[in-house]
């Protein structure tokens, strides 16, 4: 029976790892990503200003043209900007369920895993409000093994 908590809880820490990186990977990407869209006019703005004389007309329309659609962008996806403190939070809440699980494997005290899992199925509930985009998952993937430690869930996390 202890062979079977123990692989449960590998695999609620697995389930937990991922999510909360992949979070954290995509609040990073949307803060970037919002920073390049408020950036980049403020450079286009200033290249025109500072030197306009010496760009022909139709590079300094171009210029306005990619401002104006970045601004744009960045006016669309305001609400989804906002929410990167959410992201964070929630990451924060899955990440304590994450050192839960490490501690109850290390520890071998499985009593506790009925209500990890209870509060892992709540928080999952939640994520679908918060969802991890292509390039949050990318990031997520290429960067857990080496910002986490999952030596303990075995399998190929072992092997680092």
């Amino acid at each position: 029976m202890e062979k079977e908590e123990r692989k449960l809880v590998q695999r609620l820490g697995e389930d937990t790892a991922y999510t909360f990186k992949g979070l954290y990977k995509e609040s990073d990407w949307l803060k970037y990503k919002y920073r390049f869209y408020l950036s980049i006019p403020i450079v286009c703005g200033l290249v025109s200003l500072g030197i306009h004389q010496q760009i022909p007309e139709l590079w300094l329309k171009i210029l306005a043209v990619v401002s104006l659609v970045l601004i744009f962008l960045a006016l669309l996806g305001q609400k989804q900007f906002e929410s990167v403190n959410s992201y964070r939070r929630l990451a924060d809440e899955i990440k304590t369920i994450y050192d839960l699980a490490e501690e109850a494997y290390l520890l071998n005290e499985f009593e506790n895993y009925s209500e990890l899992r209870e509060q892992w199925s709540a928080l999952r509930e939640e994520t679908q409000k918060y969802p991890i985009g292509v390039v949050g998952r990318f990031l997520s993937e290429r960067r857990i093994k080496t910002e986490m430690n999952l030596s303990w869930l075995g399998g190929e996390y072992g092997e680092q």
